[in-house]
């Protein structure tokens, strides 16, 4: 028995999107320690001028410990690239036998002077990804996306998801 396009329109999607906005990582703020003096009572521990004192350190890269990620979501200014990374994931259990067919991820940036959005750049590093794909159960199509920032004001990420479900189009902004 197949399912009419009205049922499948009922349906939950077979996809789910995830974003993660990609930032460089900073320097940690660092304060120095006072002077010792060899007459001092008082030892202060080397570890206490870390932001993040530890006694496990990775010697392979010894840098590690001076870096740190945005807690947050953040501000992104004139004259940033605004980087993200857009993940559409194939939800369905192994055992599924519904087929996901040419996956396309298409991202804009609403801005104040163009509200109908404007295309976001994919690089050409990424230019493979924006192919339509097939997905098996568990398998993902990523694209990475940039937009340098122009004007101020409110900017909004549109992101599209369109995909074949047993050859039923698909889609969800």
């Amino acid at each position: 028995m197949s399912r009419t396009s009205v049922d499948v329109a009922k349906t939950p999607h077979c996809l789910s999107l995830k974003v993660l906005r990609l930032s460089r990582p900073s320097l940690k703020y660092q304060y120095p320690l006072p002077e010792q003096h060899n007459d001092a009572n008082i030892k202060i521990n080397p570890l206490a001028a870390l932001a993040y004192p530890s006694q496990e350190q990775d010697q392979s890269f010894l840098i590690s410990p001076l870096l740190t990620l945005p807690a947050q979501f953040g501000v992104t200014h004139i004259g940033e690239t605004f980087c993200c990374s857009l993940c559409a994931n194939n939800e369905l259990a192994p055992d599924d036998t519904r087929s996901i067919q040419d996956v396309a991820i298409i991202a804009e940036m609403i801005t104040p002077s163009q509200p109908k959005g404007i295309p976001m750049d994919a690089g050409e590093a990424d230019a493979s990804s924006n192919a339509p794909t097939t997905l098996q159960s568990g398998e993902t199509v990523q694209r990475i996306v940039r937009y340098d920032l122009k004007e101020d004001g409110n900017h909004m990420l549109a992101v599209t998801v369109t995909y074949l479900e047993d050859g039923n189009l698909r889609t969800f902004r």
